[in-house]
C-alpha cells in the first residue's frame, strides 16, 4: 500500500514539475530559470555563501576587538554601508580587547538571531566553544585575520601572510630610501619601527617588517612595541618618545593604520623639512588613503600604504552573497597585498567597490 502511495505521489510531482517546464517554454523561460523559480520546498534554497545569496532582510553581526581604534571603527562603518545599503540589519559590538565580552558578544549575537557573523578575534581559545555553538545554532560565522584550529567554529576565514605584509612594508619603506637618499652611507639612515607584538599573528608581521636592515644597509632601526594597543593616542605618545630619542629619524614603518595616523600627527609638528621624511603604513583606510593623497603637497607624511587585498569589509561581503565562492580555498580566504602610493590611491576607496 505504501509503495503504490509512493508511486502515485511521483506520479504526481513529475506531472507537476512537466507542466511548470513546458508552461516556462511557452512563456519564453529557461527551463533552468523556471526551476530557480520554483518554491523553496521543492528545490534547495539559496544559503549564505552561495553565488547570488540575498542579504536583503537579514541580520549581521560584528564582534570586533574594540571600536574605539580608528582603523576598526572604519571598518565597522563600511561593513555597515555594504550591508545596510543592501537591506540587511548590521549590529557592532565591541569586546574592548576583553576575552570575555567577545564570549558575551557572540552570545548576544546568537539570541538576537543573527543569519551573518563577523568576529575579529581578541583571543582565538577563548572564543572557539562560542562560535562552536554559534555555528550549530544556524549562524554563518566568518573570521577575520586568524585561521583558527579548530574548523568547526567558522564557516570561512579572511586572513593573510602575515609575514609577507610586513616583508612588503619593509621593501616600500626600502624602496622609499633609496628614491629619497640614494648616496647615504651604510647605517646612516635611521628609521622606526611602530610594531606591536601581543601575540601570534602580530609577531610574524613584525618579523617582516624587521627584514628591512637585511633589505638596505643604509638604514639604522630602532622599535617601539606599542602592545595590544594599536589606537592613534598611543601612537602619538610613543613617537613623541622616538622623536625626542631620535630627532634625525627619516622614516616610520607602521605595523597599521592607527599606529600611522599618530605618528603623522606628531610629525606634522616635529619634521622641519617634510619633503625628506615619510611614514609607511601596513594596511589601510580611507582617511589613510586622504592621508597619501595630501602628502604630495606634504599636507601629510604618509606617502605609502600597504593594502591587504580590496579591504576586509568588501572581501567579506562578497564571501557572504558567493561572488567569491571560487576564491576560498579549504574554507579560507588569503587576502593579497598591493602597494598604494599617489598614483593609485583613487582606486581603493571603499565606495569604489559599490
Amino acid at each position: 500500500m505504501n509503495k503504490i502511495r509512493t508511486k502515485k505521489t511521483y506520479k504526481i510531482v513529475s506531472l507537476a514539475l512537466t507542466l511548470t517546464l513546458a508552461l516556462a517554454l511557452c512563456m519564453g523561460i529557461t527551463p533552468m530559470k523556471a526551476l530557480a523559480e520554483t518554491p523553496a520546498d521543492s528545490i534547495a534554497a539559496q544559503t549564505i555563501g552561495q553565488l547570488g545569496y540575498d542579504v536583503s532582510g537579514k541580520k549581521v553581526g560584528f564582534s570586533c576587538i574594540t571600536l574605539t581604534v580608528e582603523f576598526f571603527s572604519a571598518m565597522s562603518d563600511e561593513f555597515e554601508h555594504f550591508f545596510t545599503s543592501r537591506g540587511a540589519k548590521y549590529t557592532a559590538l565591541s569586546a574592548d580587547m576583553n576575552p570575555a565580552t567577545q564570549v558575551e558578544n557572540i552570545e548576544n549575537f546568537v539570541t538576537m538571531g543573527m543569519d551573518v557573523l563577523i568576529v575579529f578575534l581578541v583571543d582565538e581559545y577563548a572564543a572557539t566553544d562560542a562560535l562552536v555553538k554559534a555555528r550549530q545554532a544556524g549562524l554563518y560565522v566568518v573570521v577575520i585575520a586568524n585561521v583558527m584550529q579548530n574548523a568547526d567554529a567558522y564557516d570561512v576565514c579572511v586572513t593573510v601572510d602575515q609575514r609577507e605584509s610586513g616583508l612588503y612594508g619593509a621593501q616600500v619603506a626600502s624602496d622609499w630610501i633609496d628614491e629619497k637618499y640614494p648616496d647615504a652611507a651604510d647605517s646612516s639612515i635611521d628609521v622606526v619601527l611602530l610594531v606591536s607584538t601581543s601575540e601570534a599573528g602580530t609577531v610574524a608581521r613584525v618579523e617582516g617588517m624587521r627584514t628591512i636592515t637585511n633589505i638596505n644597509p643604509k638604514i639604522n632601526v630602532y622599535e617601539y612595541d606599542l602592545g595590544s594597543d594599536q589606537s592613534q593616542e598611543i601612537s602619538m605618545r610613543y613617537s613623541e618618545q622616538a622623536f625626542l630619542e631620535h630627532p634625525d629619524a627619516k622614516l616610520f614603518l607602521c605595523y597599521g593604520s592607527g599606529m600611522a595616523l599618530g605618528a603623522d600627527e606628531v610629525a606634522m609638528k616635529q619634521v622641519s623639512d617634510k619633503d625628506d621624511f615619510a611614514i609607511i603604513c601596513i594596511d589601510s583606510i580611507d582617511v589613510v588613503l586622504d592621508a597619501i593623497g595630501r602628502s604630495v603637497e606634504n599636507g601629510s607624511l604618509i606617502r605609502r600604504a600597504v593594502k591587504l587585498g580590496a579591504g576586509t569589509p568588501f572581501t567579506v561581503y562578497s564571501i557572504v552573497t558567493g561572488d567569491w565562492a571560487d576564491k576560498l580555498r579549504d574554507k579560507v580566504y588569503n587576502e593579497e597585498c598591493t602597494v598604494i602610493g599617489p598614483d593609485n590611491y583613487l582606486n581603493y576607496y571603499a565606495s569604489k567597490f559599490d
